[in-house]
């Protein structure tokens, strides 16, 4: 054990990163903030479904099943998600767009397959509130290839406008399951980023797959998440699909959680919607096609679950609403003041929230911000005011350290770098433990058959053939995987 005294503002006795604060505010009175169980990276659906609420995620008493809405933090998070994943996107350059929900239901089946595929979970419109038949029934969109397909059949007519690459984040509505849950399974899936590429042929399009494939990697090494990406079985692809690749990952109670698909369709959207160009010959062909789809829902409940702890979120520096949290020791109306126009002295570079609360006490205030999932915490008491420096703790580790205020922003930046990669650490050994615990690899012909067997022995779901990982390694590539599955 050891002790660390902050001048006649704080104390902290550590034991491993167990410890306990305690501040002594006048002539040595001493008051205990916060008594701090060991952290934990052992946190399960229990601990899931508490934390968004508590953290002001989503609201998940809402009168229709598979529904929750954003709360203003979960708002936040999900803008700057989203925001990043259109930054790659055009990176890349992809061009928004902007499309109908309301889909015509003759529109909707015109590619057999893709209808017969979304019959159990789509759904129709067919009258007013009033009882008035509408002049034809309208499906809500449960993806949005029929609309995109349609009006770019109209829009396309030369090899010089290809290839194209669009893509919107929109709301799409599927009653896919009983088993609904926050983030994870809905029906109304609020943030469902999807793309689709218009190509001249074949070798244009199959190119452009595994250039899709590279975006997304990039996205999901971004955020630290962990991830496989498999080949779905020839027996389960997306509906009017010729092959189907998806981003998995494994959360901590076992079951796999997918993550974005990459699809290419080749010719039969184009031929149900006739999207025809003209090629240098003056020829009229049809068009290959791709889409492909991350779900931002998903994508933030794989951020808490994997990067989150006991104490509750552990934001990922680029999409936390709040970068940096000030707390003056003790909790004064003139302390406060100081250490408000301190840290606006300095022109700290990242997002920055100076809580002012008179009412609360800096261990409330450190629980608060660290069950949000706040980076990094600045201490400022009068020892700090008086030597001009600042104590910096991480929400990762909970390293403290004081420093100069005169370094600040660039030690700030420097943790929230290391942040960055001890989140990965942290989600890696999350993950991996999930595989191997739970998750079964095999060595087998890729068929129903040979599936089906399995899935009988193991009692688990077929997911698809390993063909690439960021944390996997290659040994497992080329097996068949199965699992269970959201």
């Amino acid at each position: 054990m050891s002790f660390f005294p902050d001048k006649l503002d704080t104390f902290h006795l550590f034991l491993g990163k167990e410890y306990i604060s305690l501040l002594i505010w006048e002539k040595g009175e001493t008051f205990i903030a916060k008594e701090y169980a060991k952290v934990s990276l052992d946190v399960g659906k229990e601990w899931f479904e508490k934390i968004i609420v508590e953290s002001g995620i989503v609201y998940t008493k809402y009168p229709v099943k598979g529904v929750y809405p954003y709360l203003p933090y979960g708002a936040k998070i999900t803008r700057a998600i989203t925001e990043k994943v259109h930054q790659f996107l055009e990176e890349d350059g992809h061009e928004p767009i902007v499309f109908p929900s309301l889909v015509p239901l003759s529109l909707f089946k015109r590619e057999v397959d893709f209808f017969k595929g979304f019959m159990p979970e789509a759904l129709l419109a067919s009258k007013k509130l009033s009882g008035e038949e509408l002049d034809e029934p309208l499906v809500l969109r449960p993806t949005s290839e029929v609309p995109i397909y349609y009006v770019f059949s109209q829009l396309l007519t030369s090899y010089k406008q290809l290839p194209l690459k669009v893509y919107q984040t929109v709301t799409v509505y599927r009653i896919e399951t009983k088993a609904t849950a926050p983030l994870l399974r809905l029906r109304e899936v609020f943030l469902f980023n999807e793309a689709h590429v218009f190509c001249k042929s074949k070798e244009e399009a199959e190119k452009l797959f595994e250039r899709a494939i590279n975006v997304y990697k990039k996205i999901y090494d971004y955020f630290k998440i962990p991830y496989i990406i498999i080949q779905s079985p020839p027996w389960d692809l997306f509906p009017g699909a010729i092959e189907n690749y998806d981003f998995i990952t494994v959360l901590p109670d076992g079951k796999v959680l997918e993550l974005a698909s990459v699809i290419n369709l080749g010719q039969k959207f184009a031929k149900a919607f006739k999207i025809i160009f003209q090629d240098a010959d003056k020829e009229n062909k049809y068009v290959w096609q791709l889409c492909y789809g991350i779900g931002i829902d998903r994508l933030l409940a794989s951020l808490i679950w994997l990067h989150g702890d006991s104490r509750g979120l552990v934001l990922h520096p680029g999409i936390a609403p709040i970068q940096v949290v000030v707390v003056s020791i003790p909790t004064k109306p003139e302390l406060t003041e100081a250490a408000k126009k301190y840290v606006k002295d300095l022109k700290l570079e990242q997002r920055v929230y100076v809580d002012e609360d008179p009412e609360k006490t800096p261990g409330w205030k450190f629980y608060h911000w660290e069950q949000r999932g706040v980076p990094v915490r600045i201490e400022i008491g009068r020892r700090e005011l008086e030597n001009k420096t600042l104590t910096l703790v991480d929400r990762i580790n909970f390293d403290k350290r004081n420093i100069p205020a005169s370094s600040a922003n660039e030690e700030i930046n420097k943790l929230l770098a290391r942040i960055r990669e001890d989140l990965w650490k942290r989600a890696v050994e999350k993950v991996s433990k999930s595989f191997k615990d739970n998750l079964y690899a095999t060595e087998i012909e890729f068929t129903e058959e040979e599936c089906l067997r399995i899935e009988d022995e193991k009692n688990l779901s077929t997911l698809g053939k390993i063909v690439d990982s960021n944390f996997l390694p290659e040994k497992y590539y080329g097996k068949i995987i199965f699992g269970k599955k959201y």
